[in-house]
């Protein structure tokens, strides 16, 4: 006797087979999903590890040029070269200004060397300047600067340590060169 499968197991084996297609299509999609994912985050990672490195990488070139740019102003400055610049400066009243900031609220910071070395004058700036009629507020007050202080803002306005002893000697040259004649 020969056993035929009833129409009932036939439909049962198609519905058990579909449904088994459907996991298995659901588990690839799932397996994809997370591959997916995986790499992703993978790259995320890596970008993330890049941004860092370079990151580190613009610090180190910071630090190197801040010690770079304050080590060669303090060699100048008491060097032979920066005493006869500072002799120079004394005798034409005149000044070399390095850099400046104004970060608001009308006073600013301007850094210079004159006849006594390096200084920094912190003084009015802006348009309320024009408006006031106090004096007394419009006097810079001026002190003593270190080469900390003008390369750090020196390096964040964009100056390179080469472009700020260029500058100074240029400046010199030209105060120099409108000497009068004896």
């Amino acid at each position: 006797m020969s056993y035929l499968p009833s129409p009932e197991s036939t439909l049962q084996k198609k519905e058990q087979a579909m449904k088994k297609d459907l996991w298995q299509k659901a588990a690839e999609s799932y397996d994809a999903h997370e591959s997916k994912k995986a790499t992703k985050d993978l790259l995320a990672r890596q970008q993330q590890q890049q941004e860092h490195s370079a990151n580190a990488a613009k610090r180190q070139k910071h630090n190197h040029d801040f010690i770079q740019t304050s080590s060669t102003l303090s060699v100048f400055l008491a060097s032979e070269e920066g005493k006869t610049a500072q002799a120079l400066l004394a005798a034409s009243r005149k000044s070399v200004r390095i850099c400046e900031e104004n970060p608001g609220g009308g006073y600013g910071v301007v850094y210079f060397i004159d006849g006594q070395g390096l200084r920094k004058s912190i003084e009015p700036m802006g348009m309320w300047v024009a408006y006031s009629r106090n004096d007394k507020e419009k006097a810079p007050k001026i002190s003593a600067a270190n080469c900390n202080e003008v390369a750090s803002l020196a390096l964040r306005q964009g100056l390179s340590p080469d472009q700020i002893m260029q500058k100074i000697c240029d400046e010199l040259d030209s105060i120099a060169a409108g000497a009068p004649m004896a």
